[in-house]
């Protein structure tokens, strides 16, 4: 399936991941899971924030209207959390940068699934420490990747 999206990391990050060849219908496709998603996790508690992460590491080309992707569920849902964009195709990436610009909404850049992860860990782990959990990752977090690249 070119569009893919489920929850990881117990239920804190909605994971989208973007292969070729892909089309907006599938696009809108993921985005209705993720906001079915979303608003569940929202009627059991609403205090609770999911962030997002999108794999575009495979995507080279995007589809005719791809602009209309600026209309993702996880902008103003009120579960949202911190935005996490892995790709590394220049094309790509300048595409997704002007739909959050057009969409203002912040997103933070990374080259490889690694780096993007090790972000997201960090901030779960600050969040559940700040909550009183102290462990709640049990994967290893370099402390240099904590800082995201600038956009």
């Amino acid at each position: 399936m070119p569009v893919a999206t489920e929850l990881r990391e117990n239920g804190q990050v909605n994971y989208f991941r973007i292969t070729e060849p892909w089309t907006m219908d599938e696009l809108f496709d993921g985005f209705a899971q993720a906001k079915s998603i979303r608003d569940q996790i929202y009627l059991n508690d609403s205090s609770r924030h999911i962030h997002t992460f999108v794999d575009l590491i495979e995507v080279k080309n995007a589809p005719p209207g791809v602009m209309r992707g600026r209309h993702f569920p996880g902008q103003n849902h009120p579960t949202r959390g911190e935005m996490v964009l892995v790709v590394n195709n220049a094309y790509i990436r300048r595409l997704v940068e002007a739909m959050l610009n057009v969409s203002q909404v912040h997103g933070l850049f990374f080259e490889t699934l690694e780096d993007g992860w090790s972000y997201i860990r960090t901030q779960l782990a600050k969040t559940a420490t700040n909550a009183g959990d102290p462990s709640p990752i049990k994967a290893p977090i370099p402390a240099d990747k904590d800082k995201p690249e600038p956009a």
